[in-house]
């Protein structure tokens, strides 16, 4: 209602209150002189009536009219289609009522916007991938927790830097520049990092948003990196087992086919003849190997599960052991001694991967050993822990031992270059025989990398120590298989 409009009905508002004011002065006056003076007064009254009626009805009409309006603005901004249709007639109560449902509905729906983001911000980042979102100009916008540690940087220190200043690799560069152009990107990336090389792959996504006229324009990009760096070894790793293993096998199958081949040409020579067939002989033998430590290393990386324990005396594996390379000892002229802790006689494991973990260390050991010395086998029940990197065997059952075993194969021998350490672990690495001549020591290059799976099954670790032409004590531990001595007995 404007101001004249109201003025004017507050004036005319006075006007007739003063007029039924007067008229009833005068009605009592008249009413002293006689009945017939009545007329004129009830006359004034009337209209005086008539217009307070009239004020009061325009006032209302007024209130009605703009508290309509509003009711009809409101439903504008935010209708209630749940709600009755609303009386021709509105009060301000009404109005009140309806502002207040407006707002609660407000509120409710800012609070379930923001839960909604909060749930997804958490969602985002409770995925162990790295996410990272940059605007259309390159600047990082969010980034998750995995996308924080791989960058190695907290995460306010990465919004609002440029993608380019985080990530410098040209190929990655190449992806986001692709996706900017509304087109999603894929690809491999190679990473040096301080923990050696990684490898992601990178998907790129474009995000658009609507722009005037409701055209989509370009908004920013989203990236996610999935770390494959084990994918990546393990094909690197396949591939080379696969061309060394190729390689390993086709010279002493060259070795047989080209002395069979000879032996035919010199049918009539004897000497020939036997020294044709000793190679054979020999190449057979190495090729049994070959594929022995093959089939032992895949039985190996195949194996799922808790290894199958059972008691084992101690001596009677050494016996066994002593039986095995008798032959080898005599023709080396090395002999093989032991120092076994008589703790050991009560050992709980899994025999066969026990005996191919001493086996491979011992005939490794008696390659190398120099002539007319000794190879020594030592063992000891001692307090060990699980290794960090062993299989997963889930937890310890409830009556397993509590000690574990610690032994060493040592040798006197021509020991192993500093270099070459950390790679003998590695399948078909072999030291350079050619350091000493020793051409028939040659053996699969897988022996030492059987003995590390078998270890890792039974949540062991091994380590060397070796001073060239001195010699190599191999250490490896076990843990929980040693049961504790039975106090009545003393033992």
């Amino acid at each position: 209602m404007s101001a004249p409009e109201g003025s004017r009905r507050t004036h005319t508002g006075m006007v007739s209150a003063g007029l039924l004011g007067a008229g009833l002065v005068a009605a009592i006056v008249l009413m002293a002189l006689g009945p017939g003076s009545w007329y004129g007064p009830v006359f004034v009254m009337g209209i005086a009536a008539l217009l307070v009626w009239w004020f009061s009805s325009a006032s209302d009409r007024g209130r009605e009219r703009e508290l309509r309006e509003l009711g009809e603005q409101i439903d504008r901004i935010a209708p209630d289609e749940g709600a009755p249709a609303r009386d021709a007639s509105p009060t301000l109560t009404s109005v009140l009522r309806r502002l207040g449902d407006l707002e609660r509905r407000t509120t409710a729906g800012l609070g379930s916007r923001d839960a909604a983001l909060r749930d997804l911000r958490g969602l985002i980042d409770a995925v162990d991938v790295p996410v990272i979102g940059a605007d259309a100009g390159g600047v990082v916008e969010s980034v998750n927790r995995a996308g924080a540690e791989m960058l190695g940087r907290e995460r306010g220190d990465i919004v609002g830097r440029l993608l380019e200043d985080l990530l410098v690799q040209p190929e990655l560069a190449a992806l986001v520049a692709r996706a900017r152009g509304g087109a999603r990107a894929r690809g491999r990336v190679r990473s040096v990092t301080d923990e050696g090389v990684r490898y992601y792959d990178v998907t790129v996504e474009p995000v658009a948003r609507a722009g005037e006229g409701g055209a989509m324009a370009p908004a920013g990009v989203v990236l996610t990196l999935l770390d494959v760096t084990q994918l990546a070894a393990a094909v690197q790793l396949k591939t080379d087992f696969a061309a060394n293993a190729s390689h390993e096998l086709r010279t002493p199958i060259a070795a047989i086919k080209g002395a069979a081949d000879t032996m035919q040409a010199a049918q009539d020579d004897p000497v020939m003849t036997a020294r044709l067939r000793t190679m054979i002989v020999q190449h057979v033998g190495r090729l049994e190997e070959l594929v022995d430590d093959l089939l032992d290393l895949s039985r190996l990386e195949a194996a799922e599960g808790r290894p199958e324990a059972e008691p084992v005396a101690m001596s009677e594996l050494a016996g066994r052991l002593d039986g095995l390379f008798t032959g080898a000892c005599a023709e080396r002229r090395v002999r093989l001694t032991y120092d076994l802790d008589p703790a050991l006689e009560r050992m709980v494991i899994d025999a066969t991967l026990l005996e191919l973990i001493l086996r491979n260390l011992v005939d490794n050991a008696l390659k190398f050993a120099r002539e007319g010395t000794e190879v020594r086998l030592i063992g000891r029940a001692s307090d060990v822990e699980r290794a960090h990197d062993a299989a997963d065997a889930g937890a310890p059952a409830e009556d397993a031992p509590e000690l574990g075993a610690r032994f060493r194969v040592v040798d006197e021998g021509q020991g192993i270059p500093l270099a070459d350490q950390q790679r003998i672990f590695e399948r078909f690495y072999q030291v350079d025989t050619s350091r000493d001549g020793g051409a028939r020591r040659r053996g699969t290059g897988l022996g030492l990398a059987i003995v590390k799976h078998a270890l890792r099954r039974l949540g062991g670790r091994i380590s060397v120590e070796s001073v060239w032409q001195q010699g190599t004590t191999m250490t490896f531990e076990i843990p929980r298989c040693v049961r504790m001595g039975d106090p009545e007995s003393g033992g």
